[in-house]
């Protein structure tokens, strides 16, 4: 702990550790001419020291790593490569600086494996790897650079919060499994380059990103799990097919629009759009089949074709105005669910509105209508359920309207030229019978008290 200056590692020197190597300070190890490497395969040890930096190249080899809590960050800034199996003791590493190798058959293993990439570091992994945490905060990662379509697993949390890009080399998978957290936040871009993303966990553009997410050069994005933006900087692309497919729940949350560039394809999955935020799939429109779901209270800019999915204006169990900014067309298979629970649009009640000055609202398919909360029924009240508005209109009726509850009479679905309303029965008949009032001694017909009823 007594040093005041960094072991230095010069002109082609090379330290070669099978004991064990304990650093207690922050002085480090410097390098100055030639290549000068530092290759373990014992135990290194950074007990003190809140930033200490190794800018020889660091090769671990089957050794041991042990980043004691006194000793939070482990710099390598000369470059190096993981072979073998890692042992991470208690905290992770950080490559900061230089070309990084992960070899095929490298692994880490420990309480907690994770993986700090920052600055300038290039690391590039051979085949298949996983982790526990990791940390992107600049340069690159690339993946699978044999070409064997690895799989790099991310098994709890992926933090991209810097500059900097994911690398598949056209066949690199990224996964992220159903229990994982990854979470896109911070200034500047991020990128995805000829890799296929498959998302099983949750991941979430957070509000603080400031540039769209860019899946570039022939990348496929894969949600099965949940992926949120709760921001508008959207997902751009550059160069070849580059696509996004959703066979999950899609979330657009941020107030404003927010354009989705990838060519999109959604099979048997939900797309959701929150209260304030317009979702565009840059001019494409959405086609919902089998199992598919559009769900919200907020916009989608486009045309939307129900093949056989499900339309759910504010959600299940939510009420809500859902707007298409665009053709609204329901097939045989397709079906509209409004829930009822009072009198107001949007508040209390489902409204799909379809807008604009040509479109059209062609119908078919199956008309659900509920009551929500043991909501009761007033006589005689109307709830317009289906709005064109813009100048458009509504063509055509739905196949099945009789799925609707039993305080309506049949046949009450109206159909007129730009809406669609339905509306509860007025009150029947009222028998009044004469009884003579109180008493019964009454015998004018014409008094009021004279009659019960």
């Amino acid at each position: 702990a007594s040093l005041t200056s960094a072991l230095a590692i010069n002109n082609n020197s090379t330290f070669d550790n099978i004991g064990n190597f304990e650093m207690q300070n922050t002085t480090g190890i410097s390098v100055s001419g030639g290549l000068n490497t530092f290759n373990n395969t014992g135990l290194f040890t950074l007990s003190s020291g809140a930033n200490t930096v190794i800018s020889a190249a660091f090769n671990n080899n089957g050794g041991s790593i042990d980043v004691q809590a006194g000793g939070s960050n482990l710099q390598l800034n000369g470059g190096g490569s993981l072979a073998g199996v890692t042992t991470l003791i208690d905290q992770g590493i950080n490559f900061n600086a230089g070309a990084f190798t992960l070899f095929d058959g490298a692994s880490i293993t420990g309480p907690t494996t994770s993986l700090v990439l920052g600055g300038s570091q290039a690391t590039s992994v051979q085949g298949a790897f996983n982790l526990d945490e990791l940390v992107l905060q600049g340069g690159t990662l690339t993946l699978d650079t044999l070409g064997g379509g690895a799989v790099f697993t991310v098994n709890n949390t992926l933090t991209w919060n810097g500059i900097s890009s994911i690398n598949g080399g056209g066949t690199g998978t990224l996964l992220i499994p159903s229990l994982a957290t990854a979470t896109v936040s911070g200034a500047g871009s991020r990128t995805l380059n000829s890799v296929t993303v498959d998302n099983q966990g949750s991941w979430i553009a957070d509000a603080s990103l400031t540039a769209a997410l860019a899946i570039n050069n022939t990348s496929t994005f894969d949600n099965s799990g949940s992926f949120e933006m709760k921001n508008t900087t959207g997902i751009s692309v550059s160069g070849g097919v580059n696509s996004f497919n959703n066979t999950g729940t899609l979330i657009a949350s941020a107030a404003g629009t927010t354009s989705l560039s990838p060519v999109f394809s959604n099979t048997a999955g939900t797309v959701s759009i929150s209260s304030g935020t317009v979702l565009s799939l840059a001019g494409a429109s959405l086609t919902l089949d089998a199992g598919s779901v559009l769900a919200g209270s907020g916009t989608f800019s486009g045309n939307v074709i129900n093949d056989a999915g499900t339309v759910e204006p504010g959600g299940a169990f939510v009420t809500g105005i859902l707007t298409i900014d665009g053709d609204y067309s329901q097939n045989l298979n397709g079906t509209l669910n409004i829930e009822l629970n009072g009198t107001n649009p949007g508040t209390v009640y489902d409204q799909l509105v379809v807008n604009g000055a040509a479109v059209t609202a062609t119908l078919g398919g199956d008309l659900n209508i509920s009551l929500l909360g043991g909501y009761t029924l007033d006589t005689g009240t109307t709830f317009t359920f289906l709005n064109v508005t813009g100048g458009g209109s509504v063509s055509g009726n739905f196949d099945n309207d009789t799925n609707i509850p039993a305080g309506f009479s049949p046949n009450v679905v109206s159909y007129a030229g730009t809406f669609i309303d339905i509306t509860s029965p007025g009150a029947g008949p009222v028998l009044f019978i004469f009884d003579g009032g109180v008493g019964g001694t009454g015998t004018d017909w014409d008094v009021a008290v004279n009659w019960v009823g």
